[in-house]
């Protein structure tokens, strides 16, 4: 098996790479997959707590992210090398260390995805444009709907992403195709996951873009774990807060 474990470099086809024992790829590859595990655990809590409140199509493109999550981590577990979380800067010290940094960029983003969210309707409505808003997120009623709610949102699911289009595809595309399609591509495939109207799409591709650059600067990926988990955070907090 060939790994690449400098994941700046390119892979060549004929290029002679250092082997990793399996049981070092393996184990980070169970860590992720108790990850998705426990994510499914959650979406299962809310199909029996509010069958009515989640559309098939919902349900659907659930299931779908979750299985395209696991195909993409057996090839690249096939295909490269697979990074400690610490290499990462997934650790406690790490997460401690950024904290701050983490609050600000979550804030910051939030107060970007506003700003875009407001210029893109009102460009719409001057052109025309008539679509249907973006889908609204319920929220649980239960107690335990609210734990499944909260825990998949500002946890599970930024640590997931961002291990993934941050940690993962953003350098190995960079390392194939440079910086800037590298930067481009990893936020675009992160925007079409979060659903496909303009208002929607734009602001995930730019707040993809920030989480890569804050990635970047800070060596660490527990920085855009934190600004991504404020970032649901504080989707939650205004959807509470205003009618």
């Amino acid at each position: 098996m060939k790994v690449n474990p400098d994941l700046t470099q390119p892979v060549g086809n004929n290029e002679q790479k250092a082997t990793v024992a399996p049981y070092f790829v393996n184990a980070h590859i169970i860590d992720i997959a108790k990850l998705l595990g426990l994510m499914s655990l959650l979406h299962t809590v809310f199909f029996v707590l509010y069958p009515d409140k989640l559309l098939p199509l919902e349900n659907g493109v659930l299931l779908a992210q979750m299985l395209a999550t696991m195909a993409f981590l057996w090839f690249y577990q096939r295909r490269a090398f697979w990074p400690r979380f610490s290499e990462l800067g997934i650790t406690f010290h790490d997460c401690k260390q950024n904290l701050a940094v983490g609050l600000a960029w979550g804030v910051l983003g939030r107060l970007v995805q506003l700003g875009i969210a407001t210029v893109t309707l009102i460009a719409m409505k001057v052109l025309g444009l008539e679509l249907a808003p973006p889908a609204e997120r319920f929220l649980p009623v239960q107690a335990w709907g609210w734990v499944a709610y909260v825990v998949l949102a500002v946890v599970i699911a930024p640590i997931l992403e961002e291990l993934i289009f941050r940690g993962i595809l953003f350098p190995w595309l960079s390392a194939r195709y440079g910086r800037l399609l590298g930067l481009l591509l990893s936020s675009g495939i992160f925007a079409t996951m979060h659903g496909l109207h303009p208002s929607s799409l734009l602001s995930a591709f730019t707040f993809g873009i920030m989480l890569a650059i804050l990635y970047e600067e800070k060596k660490s990926l527990s920085a855009p774990i934190i600004a991504h988990g404020v970032l649901n955070l504080t989707a939650i907090v205004l959807k509470l807060v205003l009618p």
